[in-house]
């Protein structure tokens, strides 16, 4: 989007200016007036740097009269001479009744609003940030302009279209440089490494002789390697070792040498020692079922 070429306004000399109802016995009046007309002349013909001359010897004429000080303002800056053409519109706004400060005001917005064009160019969506600021301060002071312009004129049109103009403009374009940045950034954005993978845990170290396919020369037998006990059956091959519960049948009692059938006397204490054992357990049997609820009286044994 671009923003429309402003122009500013000349006025319409043989209404505005009104010079000719000046009474005539005021010289200086009169002479004015004529520099006016020419200065009209040259003016409606293009012929801007002799309307310029025109205007200021009617103002040297007539010093600080609103009216010429508005028309020599609006040949400058059809001249290009911004500067002293906003010198001289905001002097009228300082000095002019209402009629002329309205149109002093108008052309102070249009030549703002100018100056904002020219500083975007032909792409405003591209524009670095410290123009941005510049051009959007520029279309600020136009609107404000156009804005004291409706304030002493209500019913001037062009003032009201540009204003509008203005609003759309700025909304856009702060919407575009949104985008714009937003592109901006994300490519400029570095790209992010990808998370790198954990590095893989070293197995623990193995002693010597446990690493595979390498022979232990620790001079230490392997466990699998050693050689059975006498009273270690051979494991068979592929037979998995189990773990065993440690308990009074790991290490059984040492059986007793058979008696002799041939000593009577040792036959005869065996058989005594046997027969204590079994009332002993007898004896243990009974003192359990004493502890039951449901015994009542039990006939003891002779023991």
């Amino acid at each position: 989007m671009r923003l429309p070429a402003y122009v500013a306004c000349c006025a319409s000399l043989a209404v505005l200016l009104g010079l000719g109802r000046l009474p005539a016995a005021a010289g200086a009046a009169g002479e004015a007036a004529q520099k006016v007309r020419e200065a009209l002349a040259d003016y409606e013909a293009g012929d801007y740097t002799s309307a310029a001359r025109a205007y200021a010897e009617a103002d040297a004429a007539l010093p600080n009269h609103p009216r010429i000080l508005f028309d020599r303002g609006a040949v400058l800056a059809a001249e290009g001479e911004t500067a002293r053409a906003e010198a001289l519109f905001q002097k009228v706004t300082e000095l002019a009744d209402r009629e002329i400060a309205a149109r002093a005001r108008y052309n102070l917005g249009c030549l703002a609003a100018e100056k904002a064009r020219v500083l975007f160019g032909d792409g405003p969506e591209d524009a670095p940030p410290d123009v941005r600021r510049k051009g959007m301060d520029l279309l600020d002071r136009a609107a404000e302009h156009y804005r004291e312009c409706l304030r002493l004129e209500h019913g001037h049109a062009d003032a009201r279209h540009n204003l509008e103009i203005i609003r759309l403009f700025a909304a856009r374009m702060r919407k575009a440089w949104r985008d714009h940045d937003r592109t901006q950034t994300g490519s400029a954005a570095p790209h992010k490494r990808p998370p790198e993978k954990e590095a893989a845990k070293e197995p623990p170290k193995k002693g010597p002789g446990e690493e595979e396919g390498k022979p232990d020369h620790s001079g230490r037998p392997k466990e699998d390697e050693r050689p059975p006990g006498p009273d270690e059956q051979p494991k068979a091959v592929g037979e998995e070792q189990q773990p065993k519960a440690v308990g009074v049948a790991d290490h059984p009692l040492p059986k007793p040498s058979p008696i002799a059938e041939s000593d009577p006397a040792r036959q005869q204490a065996q058989r005594l020692i046997d027969r204590v054992r079994q009332r002993s357990r007898e004896k243990r049997q009974w003192d359990r079922k004493r502890q039951t609820s449901s015994w009542t009286q039990v006939e003891e044994k002779n023991w």
